[in-house]
Order: C-alpha cells, then structure tokens, then sequence
C-alpha cells in the first residue's frame, strides 16, 4: 500500500492507523564555523511533477543525493547537489514492466553504494534497487513466510556498508492490508536480503516506520504498536550486532507513535505524534530522547495540531525535526531546533500566511552547517509541489 506523505488535516486517527513512511537521518558531525541559514533550493523538476522527496543523502558540502519520486509519471527520480545546484540524475533507476512504480524509500552508506526500496504496479510488490558500481540493479526481497495469510511490507530502509544494510516494516493481515500482524526486519548481507528474528515478529497490531543505523552492532529502529488497553503508543527495537531486543519508551499523551530517529551512541531521538493535550482527533509532535539508560519525553514548543516527522541530530546539542501541520495553520509551519538547553521553533523558508503550509518529511545532512530538508509546500485547496530546504552558509 503506497501512502502518500502529504495531508491537508491531521487528525490522529490518520496519524496512527493509515501510517508514513517518513525517511531516518543518520548524524554525521562536523565542525561549524558561521551561522548557517535556511533557505529553498530551486529544483530541476517541473512545478508539480515532484510527488515527494525521501530522506537525503549528504556525503559533504558538495556531494548530495536526493532521492524521490514523480507524480507525472508515477516513478522514481533522483536529484544530485554538486554544491551549486541540484540536477536529475543521468543514473536513472530502473523500472519493472509493472507501472507505476514510486519509491518508498531510500538510503546510501556512501556516494558509491546505497539502496531504493520501490512498490511496482496495483499489486503493491515490492523490489529493491541497489545503486553500486556506478549503475542500478534491481535485486529481489524475500516473500512471505506464509503468503495466503500475510503479506510483506517494508517502510524504511538502512545502509551500513556494501555487505550490510536493513530494512523494517510489518507484516500484515492478507485478508486486511490495515491490519499488522507483526514487525518485520530484512537484512542484506552483502549477497542477498533475507528476513531475520526480532521479537517483535509476531506481536499484533504492531510494526515498524523508521530504521538507522549509526555502526553495525549499533541500530535503531521505530514504529508504534498497540499497549494492554488497545491504544497505540510508540515501539523502539536495538540491534547490538547479535540480536534485536525491544527498547520500551514512554507513551506520552497516547494514542502516539515513533515516525523517525536520528541520533548516535548513547544520544538518540525518536519522533513522531501524540494526542493534542484537551483536543481529542487533534495531533501534537512528539519528540523522546533517549541518553542510554532511559528515554524522557521532550517537553515541545506548542505549535497547534501538527506530527514530528524525521529528525537529524549532528550532536547532542544541534537536534532539527521536520514537522507536518494540520488545519488550521496560518503563520505555524516551521522546523523544531534543539540546541542543549531548550527547544524552539525556527520558521521554514518561502510563502508563509493564510492559505499555505508546509509539510516536510525528511532531514538531513553532513554537520551542523549542512542539512538539507525535503518535503511539499501546499495551499487550502490541496495542491501542492515538492520544496526543497538547504541550511547552510553560502548563498544558497
């Protein structure tokens, strides 16, 4: 089921029962010499060709990929920042026969090696393309353990190196594709991609949205799942290079749950929703930290009804969280900043005011002078085009 990463309304109902597929951002630090700003990046696409970028992939101030997918036609894209500007790939992934075939998600261990995870066609089957040698190449997933009783389904994905990588999602109910029968984890070592134990795997009503990976026996990954009264509240699973083990966090206002996580070692942030304190249907951002003994729940600037939807931590003092925001939204949008000691809401570049808002679902970058932002910018009547944010010190 391919979910589209753009809503006019969240209400939380939608939040925690039709899911996204919001992108991770592993934190990369870097020195920071100036004050770096944000501002939009022109992109090479035709206005409203852009459907939805995933997560970037920043290898430094000069060597970006964004990858992406297109709404004419419906099918992958990728865009590539040489430190000037953005321009599509020559590199075109490859398609299937079966159409259409838009991304789910995306993620490279380094410019030379990385990972598409596409859904191909109204049957939903899922395929991974690898970018390694210079070229694509469509590489198959494993099928359902039981496939008349359930169905695969991966959302996020997490290159280590060459030979390592990860991807997460659920299983599902064939006869109910809204209905998660258990976490699923895939993992690539190097010659195939094979699905492998979590505890997880068989838990109803709970599976996984987001993975990264800060080394190979150091990886996160998040979703939500459902408690002993049947409301949803966030799950969290670590791999410390052997095994899987549930990582319990806080519920917060519940119903809520993980979308996101960035992070590195014993300094880790999930985000995602909660339940709008007094608003019932109504949606806050949800942001816990976990200092590696014990997750605490952030306490958030109030900006109305609105999901936490990815985050990149270049340390533990220089946290960004890309939020989508619901109606009504005048003069709300704008990225979430921690910086050590307190949380603020910085405001996202272009057209502000009544009739617009912004929904970005992905972050990252190269230190804390290089970030890039991907998401759409959409007016009350529901249009909307892709918007692409870059914090940085240059001109651009």
């Amino acid at each position: 089921m391919h979910t589209s990463r753009i809503t006019a309304a969240l209400a939380v109902t939608a939040l925690l029962v039709a899911g996204t597929t919001p992108a991770t951002a592993d934190a990369r630090p870097a020195a920071q010499s100036c004050t770096p700003t944000w501002k939009l990046v022109d992109s090479p696409l035709p206005l409203g060709v852009a459907e939805y970028l995933e997560k970037p992939a920043v290898f430094s101030a000069t060597k970006a990929f964004l990858p992406g997918a297109l709404a004419v036609p419906d099918a992958p894209a990728q865009l590539e920042w040489n430190g000037q500007k953005l321009s599509l790939s020559a590199q075109q992934i490859p398609l299937s026969p079966l159409t259409p075939a838009p991304e789910v998600a995306a993620d490279f261990d380094s410019a030379t090696d990385g990972w598409n995870l596409l859904e191909l066609g109204v049957a939903h089957l899922q395929v991974a393309d690898r970018w390694h040698g210079g070229r694509w190449s469509m590489t198959p997933l494993p099928v359902s353990p039981a496939p008349e009783t359930k169905q695969v389904r991966l959302y996020n994905v997490a290159a280590v190196s060459a030979q390592n990588a990860w991807a997460v999602g659920g299983y599902f109910d064939r006869n109910n594709e809204f209905r998660a029968i258990g976490a699923l984890i895939e993992h690539w070592d190097g010659t195939a991609w094979q699905i492998v134990d979590n505890p997880a795997a068989e838990q109803e009503q709970t599976y996984l949205q987001s993975i990264t990976a800060f080394s190979a026996s150091d990886i996160w990954a998040v979703g939500r799942q459902l408690d002993g009264d049947g409301t949803t509240v966030p799950f969290a699973e670590h791999f410390d290079g052997t095994r899987w083990r549930v990582n319990d966090a806080p519920a917060a206002a519940a119903p809520s749950a993980f979308y996101g996580v960035s992070g590195s070692g014993d300094d880790v942030w999930a985000v995602g929703s909660q339940q709008l304190p007094g608003s019932p249907g109504l949606a806050a951002p949800l942001v816990e930290h976990w200092n590696g003994t014990s997750w605490t729940v952030e306490d958030l600037p109030d900006v109305g009804n609105a999901k936490a939807t990815a985050a990149f931590a270049s340390s533990p003092t220089d946290v960004w969280v890309t939020a989508q925001y619901g109606l009504p939204h005048p003069q709300s949008d704008g990225f979430l900043h921690w910086d050590g000691k307190s949380w603020t809401k910085v405001p996202v570049p272009g057209p502000q005011g009544v009739g617009y808002g912004h929904a970005y679902n992905a972050i990252a970058g190269s230190g804390p002078a290089d970030i890039w932002a991907t998401g759409a910018i959409f007016d009350l009547s529901s249009y909307y085009s892709a918007q692409i944010a870059h914090l940085s010190c240059g001109g651009r």
